[in-house]
């Protein structure tokens, strides 16, 4: 599995995780962690969009085991987690998610493009849009 988690914008207030191909239990292990240590790297808010556009299948894991690391990695300073594509799959397990990890999912939205979701970052959190492609 190809997986990048980067920046995504200069002020550093969003974070980018972006999957690729098959992933599994391992693969989100390593995404979270890398996502938690650059978001606590600053002193500000942090949000996260988790770009599943190109996600195959859902790694063969229990539940049981991912979600409470997913709890475990939740950063103090972490804002809004926006999921970009989720087939409907993901969406169902992120919602029963929900019981076993509020922290991790208490601000979760699903949306169907890059585009929406930072329509989403700059009404909710006053993120500014980033510019149009050339």
């Amino acid at each position: 599995m190809q997986h990048r988690v980067e920046w995504a914008n200069l002020e550093n207030t969003v974070i980018i995780q972006s999957f690729n191909g098959k992933w599994s239990g391992h693969d989100q292990e390593i995404i979270t962690q890398q996502t938690f240590n650059l978001a606590v790297s600053v002193p500000h808010t942090v949000h996260v969009i988790i770009d599943a556009r190109n996600v195959e299948g859902f790694p063969k894991v229990i539940i049981s085991d991912i979600v409470p690391l997913l709890e475990k990695w939740v950063p103090p300073n972490q804002g809004l987690v926006i999921s970009v594509g989720a087939n409907q799959f993901m969406r169902s397990l992120a919602n029963l998610s929900r019981l076993i990890a509020p922290r991790a999912t208490q601000n979760l939205h699903f949306v169907r493009t890059m585009e929406q979701a930072w329509q989403l970052l700059h009404k909710e959190a006053g993120v500014s849009l980033p510019p149009p492609p050339a």
